[in-house]
């Protein structure tokens, strides 16, 4: 009985020290999340258009310029083109078309129609010429119709429209891009 007991105790001995020696499995680590967002597509930096005068105020000239990534809805892009624009030009030969100080109170979006409210210091600085105030009101307007699904842009100052402006536009109503003041070798 004793070589019973003697092998008893040792198999349970060797069978501990195995359970023992066991190693765990490594745990794996967990995959990366991907750089995809939920919708599927990867995220894209988003250039815009944005349309200032030439060197001689005559006509409109594009210059390209990141505002943000894909997956911004039309307003979110419309309102970072127009603050771009705002800011003014980055290429040299490029004069801002929008007075300085200007600034963007709300940009809006609902179909083909993007509603831009900036500050009354537009009307108030750009009316210098029926030339400069085409130039200031479609270097906003064509920037705007450059956002993917926006034909038209209806212009506020302070939350209010206006009328005529600068003896030769009337921005009681939406206006679409103008291409006839455009100029240049880039468009």
């Amino acid at each position: 009985m004793s070589t019973r007991v003697t092998l008893g105790a040792a198999f349970i001995a060797a069978a501990l020290l195995l359970a023992g020696c066991r190693t765990k499995p490594a745990e794996q680590p967990k995959p990366p999340e991907p750089a995809i967002p939920p919708g599927g597509s990867q995220v894209e930096p988003v250039t815009a258009t944005l349309y200032f005068a030439d060197a001689d105020r005559k006509h409109l000239e594009s210059e390209a310029r990141d505002v943000g990534s894909t997956g911004q809805d039309p307003a979110s892009v419309a309102k970072a083109a127009v603050q771009a624009l705002l800011d003014g030009p980055q290429e040299s030969g490029h004069r801002r078309t929008v007075p300085e100080g200007v600034t963007l109170n709300d940009v809006k979006v609902e179909g083909d129609l993007c509603t831009v409210d900036l500050s009354k210091s537009f009307v108030e600085k750009a009316s210098g010429g029926s030339n400069f105030a085409s130039l200031a009101v479609y270097g906003v307007v064509n920037t705007v119709c450059e956002v993917q699904g926006v034909k038209r842009v209806q212009l506020l100052f302070d939350g209010q429209p206006q009328g005529d402006f600068g003896g030769v536009l009337d921005l009681s109503q939406p206006l679409q891009a103008d291409s006839s003041l455009l100029g240049g070798e880039k468009l």
